[in-house]
């Protein structure tokens, strides 16, 4: 019978899960749990010989070389071996034949289905709802001459996967029919092997195993993949047969990490065996350094022995052999130096005794070799500072969740990971994140090759981390820490994201503390996601997605955080994103002309397809939304501004990274940054690389980013300027090269005027900020400000040297505008309603309200009015054909506001606005800053309006909402004019803005078809003015989780029930970041009010807004009305629904609600707002907050 490699426990232990990969420790024990006292590492005799010419010693013994010799051999199990590999669901009869390495969605696709698109993503699957276990056959000769060589008796044979997704059992296909399990693994990114040694023994002329592949969806360590685009599994990675000696070296165990310090670099070698079948007693391991760039000579910069014994270690360990590594010759980013070590198997020279004699130790057998490629650095921390080989390091990181252009699964295609890394190399960044996923080990190879670091992040999401997954946590984590402790390129490590305090501590104390033992020195935090979360960590993380007006506000928020606990450094595991459009009437990159067709063609009026109801997985789910979206912007703002949306979305996004980016290294130069994402992803265009696989800017558009960055400081960061005054600010320097800057120059250019200012050193780690006072030009426009460093050298220049010429550092720039301060000649007359409370524009003729004309009087047509808020006596006036411009409060009677993700979308600009003067960028960069505020809430009835400025927002959405900045809309016979542009009568953009809004409402007129609205919109704001509601978002509810769904029995309902005990929550957002983090099933809220003594509306409504996902709501204990459906998985969080309490309430008097609500996944609770109204609020939004 086949026997488990390498095992020391019996082959299968049902119910619990055994392994048959060599794990490693935690395959030892009979109860399989780890003990850390077990890792202590074992020495034994211990040589190190320097500068040794092992090929002289081989060659002087009569030996071939042993380092040209492997007895190990691996060849990839394809046609070419006679290998065949055959597919099917669990449970089905017919067998389909297939290529290794694939994914069972792949695997197992209609092959009716046509292919609708074999240029990009391999097929369109129509397997790809696939969830559940497969099964692969492979069949084998047994009489293949090819194979017939390894049937020696010393020889044995092996399977090796390089990963399955995720729970693999292997079986060998008897030829009666049955089955015999040979093995199983659980985990879908790492190695494993299973001996088949015993199935060549048959007499039957071919040999057939069965391999069961269940992708245990919600697994812990699936990963992120399957939330972006369908869950997949299969045999990923490829599949090799192996061939060994009886005595071998276990691969998959040994592992060579960097030890000791930059003056005494070394390397630690654990070597793992596979003795048991020998005959021989003693056997010695050898270990060589050998430099990659002389291979050729094959010499060994220094080697090590050691004796081991034929039975494994008791205590589970392997044996332990340093290696010397020359101080000159350590790995960095700029100069990724590498090394081979070289592992060898001989028996000893001489039994029974602590050491062997040189010469006969060489001239020994060789058993078996392992060669590993790997390069010496050292990451430490000290205070806030991140050090790589004791210098400071500043990391600059690309965010990767694994998707991959190739279909389903992260690539193994190497000329992917070759291109991804040079991308991003390219554009500044020093760092791939691998978030939530364990790359191929090229990936990992390529990284350390082309001197990119790396941050893992281990595959847990949102995972169960208690006592009852600890065990199995513990093996999947052993080996990841196995698979990738060699590579040098490797800086950082996270145990899980987002995960929250809903892990047991105990659980990831021991997935840190073993990761510390695997990887000495290893810089490792229990979960990358918000700063207030870490319990167990050696530097601080964040996750602060947001806005550029706003983002010094989230950085002070780390400072202070960190300000009052122990110094480490921050790394931003994940921010500075920015959505793009996606043209789907243009991009012909992506679909094929039959899958647009399919998609496209023929589309009926309002933009459905009537030929292909579902898209293919890959395109975005906004796909059919955004070519109707396309449509409305050229039509109601211009066929220029649907032309350039794509254009502008990307100059808005990389304005909006830059500046953060910026802003960030001067404000924290010790700190580190991931920038999301590196790809665009079914659920948002939010990549550096769009759908159809093609860079969204060229590498010189990142000229700026480097180890020295420069970054431009001024009050208030405005981008505004008043023509003909001053420009003072600052340029700040920071610089993170290899060697300290020495003999610089920074200068500054702006418009005519130019600067040249010293910089005598500045070392590595260090930042200078240098002031400026400038001229502004005295004209309209944009104006450019540069900043460049040129040095004449390094601090590591011999002084004797002859003077190198000048060279650029550093460089980058700035766009500013001038903008010229109003003049008596824009004077114009403006009535100012009582609600108004800012400052008004230079030479305005401001009209106290109390003296206006009359209403009953005929209106002045050539004065504007300027309101914060509407009520009757303006709608009136609208009525008779008044223009108003109204800057909303976002209170009662003002059109609502809300906060807003600027990097969810892009602003659209219309035609009409490049009749102001300003061109496109003056909007596209003021926006997120200049000119950045809360905007309108998402508007339903955009036929209701004449849109100047919009922002799209198409974020992990199946629609495209438009949030309105600058819209016209008529009132009656009248025009009311809303900015939701800031303006506090001191910015220079702000101030211009609002002149030309206020002026343009007498100079234009409304569109026809916004003119022919008047009546509809009069009628309708009228009705939501005299609406009454009351907000119940005002103050925390009482809340407490029900995970054992016992609340509705106990009466959690009922108003009698005493909720003083329970937690409290604010409702107008999700309960994960108000202390409930990863928080899926049941909780409750609660809260009492009293209705006015004058609420007198004739029915009463309880009325919801958003919930995430289902709930059940009571009054008083009695159910009045549910949103969502769990049965089908229909989410209440963009439900706008009003359950009828009116026989349940009176005027004056006290009532209890009660809310049940169960999230199934991800973020969940109550977090929009709740309210009693007078009546129903409807599937539209309100446009009016109420009064």
């Amino acid at each position: 019978m086949p026997r488990l490699a390498n095992s020391s426990r019996p082959l299968l232990d049902p119910p619990r899960i055994a392994s048959c990969s060599r794990v490693g420790d935690l395959r030892g024990r009979n109860d399989g749990r780890y003990d850390r006292s077990e890792a202590s590492p074992r020495w034994t005799t211990l040589i190190v010989v320097s500068s040794v010419w092992i090929l002289a010693s081989c060659q002087a013994s009569g030996q071939e070389s042993s380092l040209s010799v492997s007895s190990t051999t691996r060849v990839p199990l394809s046609v070419d071996m006679g290998a065949r590999w055959e597919a099917r669901p669990s449970g089905s009869a017919e067998w389909r034949p297939v290529d290794i390495p694939t994914v069972n969605e792949a695997a197992l696709a209609d092959p009716r289905t046509p292919l609708l698109n074999s240029e990009f993503a391999g097929a369109v699957y129509r397997g790809d709802e696939f969830d559940g276990t497969a099964e692969y056959r492979l069949t084998l000769p047994n009489d293949d001459p090819a194979l017939r060589q390894a049937t020696r008796p010393h020889r044995r044979r092996f399977l090796r996967f390089d990963a399955v997704a995720a729970l693999a059992r292997v079986y060998w296909l008897l030829p009666d029919g049955s089955r015999q399990i040979l093995a199983e693994h659980l985990g879908g990114w790492t190695p494993f092997e299973v001996e088949i040694s015993e199935l060549y023994q048959s007499a039957e002329p071919i040999i057939q195993l069965l391999i069961e592949v269940d992708e245990r969806v919600g697994h812990n360590t699936q990963g992120f993949l399957p939330i972006i685009q369908p869950h997949f599994g299969g045999i990923w990675q490829q599949v090799w047969l192996v061939e060994r000696n009886n005595a071998w070296l276990d691969d998959l165990r040994t592992t060579v990490v960097a030890v000791g310090t930059v003056t005494e670099p070394r390397f630690r070698v654990e070597a793992f065996a596979d003795l048991a079948d020998s005959s021989v007693d003693d056997w010695e391991v050898s270990a060589y350094l050998l430099p990659t760039h002389q291979r050729d000579e094959v010499h060994a910069i220094a080697t090590a022995k050691q004796r081991m014994e034929r039975l494994p270690n008791s205590d589970g360990t392997g044996w332990f052999i340093e290696l010397p590594v020359s101080a000159d010759q350590i790995w960095s980013p700029t100069q990724p130096v590498l090394h081979d070590v070289v592992v060898e198997l001989r028996p000893a020279a001489t039994s029974n005794t602590s050491e062997a004699n040189d010469d006969e130790a060489i001239a020994a057998p060789l058993h078996d070799q392992l060669t590993m490629r790997l390069g010496w650095r050292v990451v430490t921390t000290e205070g806030e500072k991140l050090l790589l080989n004791g210098q400071p390091l500043a990391v600059r990181g690309v965010l990767n969740w694994g998707y991959s252009r190739q279909g389903l699964g992260p690539t193994v295609d190497e000329r992917q990971m070759r291109e991804e890394l040079e991308f991003c190399r390219s554009r500044g960044f020093n760092l791939m994140k691998f978030c939530l996923w364990v790359p191929p080990r090229r990936y990992l190879e390529l990284c350390d090759e082309l001197g990119m670091m790396a941050w893992m992040e281990y595959p847990t999401w949102h995972p169960r981390m208690d006592q009852s997954t600890r065990d199995e946590l513990l093996q999947e984590y052993d080996e990841f820490y196995r698979f990738d402790g060699r590579h040098a390129c490797i800086v950082l490590r996270s145990l899980t994201c987002e995960t929250g305090h809903g892990a047991d501590e105990r659980v990831l104390r021991d997935l840190y503390e073993l990761g510390k033992q695997r990887v000495p020195g290893s810089i490792i935090e229990d979960d990358s996601s918000w700063i207030s979360w870490h319990r167990i960590h050696d530097f601080y993380d964040d996750h602060p997605y947001g806005n550029s007006h706003s983002w010094r506000d989230s950085i002070a928020r780390l400072d202070q955080h960190i300000a009052q606990r122990e110094a480490m450094p921050l790394m931003l595991g994940e921010a500075i994103a920015a959505d793009t459009w996606f043209d789907v009437a243009s991009d012909d990159g992506l679909m094929s002309p039959d899958l647009r067709d399919a998609v496209f063609e023929p589309m009926s009026a309002n933009g459905e397809s009537t030929e292909l109801t579902k898209l293919p997985y890959w395109l975005p789910g906004f796909t059919r939304a955004n070519l109707r979206y396309q449509r409305w912007v050229s039509e109601a703002l211009g066929p220029i501004a649907e032309r350039e949306m794509v254009a502008d979305s990307k100059h808005y996004a990389w304005a909006m990274r830059k500046f953060q980016i910026e802003t960030f290294r001067t404000a924290q130069p010790d700190a580190g940054f991931v920038v999301s994402v590196i790809r665009d992803f079914p659920l948002a265009g939010m990549g550096l690389i769009d759908f159809a696989d093609r860079p969204k800017w060229p590498a010189a558009s990142w000229r700026w980013q480097g180890p020295t960055q420069l970054s431009l400081e001024i009050p208030h960061d405005a981008r505004s300027v008043w023509a003909g005054e001053e420009l003072s600010g600052e340029v700040a320097v920071t610089h993170h090269g290899e060697h300290d800057l020495t003999d610089g120059l920074l200068v500054i250019e702006f418009g005519p005027t130019r600067l040249e200012l010293p910089l005598e050193r500045l070392a590595v780690g260090a930042g200078v900020r240098i002031p400026f006072t400038l001229p502004v030009p005295n004209q309209a426009g944009k104006v450019t400000l540069r900043a460049t460093i040129e040095s004449a050298g390094t601090s590591d220049v011999r002084i004797d040297a002859p003077p190198a010429p000048p060279r650029i550092v550093s460089e980058n720039s700035w766009h500013l505008w001038s903008v010229p301060p109003a003049t008596q000649r824009d004077a114009q007359r403006v009535e100012v309603h009582p609600s108004w409370d800012l400052p008004l524009p230079k030479h305005l003729f401001a009209v106290a309200w109390a003296d206006r004309p009359s209403a009953t009087r005929q209106p002045d047509e050539s004065t504007v009015i300027l309101t914060r808020v509407l009520d009757h006596e303006l709608l009136e006036l609208l009525d008779q054909g008044r223009q108003v411009v109204m800057l909303p409060t976002g209170s009662g009677g003002s059109l609502a506001r809300e906060n807003h993700w600027f990097l969810r979308g892009a602003p659209v600009i219309s035609d009409r606005l490049m009749d102001w003067g300003w061109d496109r960028e003056f909007w596209l960069e003021l926006q997120t800053l200049d000119l950045a505020d809360s905007v309108g809430g998402a508007w339903d009835d955009v036929e209701a309006i004449e849109p100047w400025l919009v922002l799209w927002n198409n974020h992990d959405i199946r629609e495209v909402k438009t949030h309105p900045l600058l819209f016209r809309m008529g009132v009656g016979g009248g025009v009311l004019n809303v900015s939701y542009l800031p303006y506090d009568g001191t910015n220079p953009s702000r101030e211009a803005v609002l002149q030309q809004w206020i002026g343009q409402a007498l100079r234009v007129g409304l569109g026809e078809a916004a003119a022919a609205a008047g009546p509809r919109n009069l009628e309708r704001l009228a009705g939501e003015l005299g609406q009454r509601e009351l907000r119940l978002d005002d103050e925390p509810w009482r809340f407490q989780v029900d995970s054992e769904r016992i609340g509705r029995e106990r009466g959690w309902q009922m108003r009698e029930w005493n909720d003083t005990e329970w937690s409290t929550l604010s409702i107008d957002r999700h309960w994960d970041g108000q202390g409930f983090p990863n928080l899926d099933g049941w909780a409750w809220y609660r809260r009492t009010i009293t209705l006015p003594d004058d609420w007198n509306s004739e029915r009463t409504y309880l009325s919801f807004t958003g919930v995430d996902d289902h709930y059940r709501a009571y009054v008083n204990g009695e159910l009045v009305g549910t949103g969502g459906d769990i049965e089908t998985r229909s989410t209440a969080f963009e439900e706008r629904k009003s359950h009828d309490i009116s026989r349940l309430v009176k005027p004056g008097e006290t009532i209890t609600i009660a809310v049940e609500v169960y999230d199934w996944y991800g973020a969940g609770g109550i977090f929009r707002p709740v309210s009693i109204t007078a009546t129903p609020i409807g599937s539209e939004r309100p446009w009016l907050v109420r009064p």
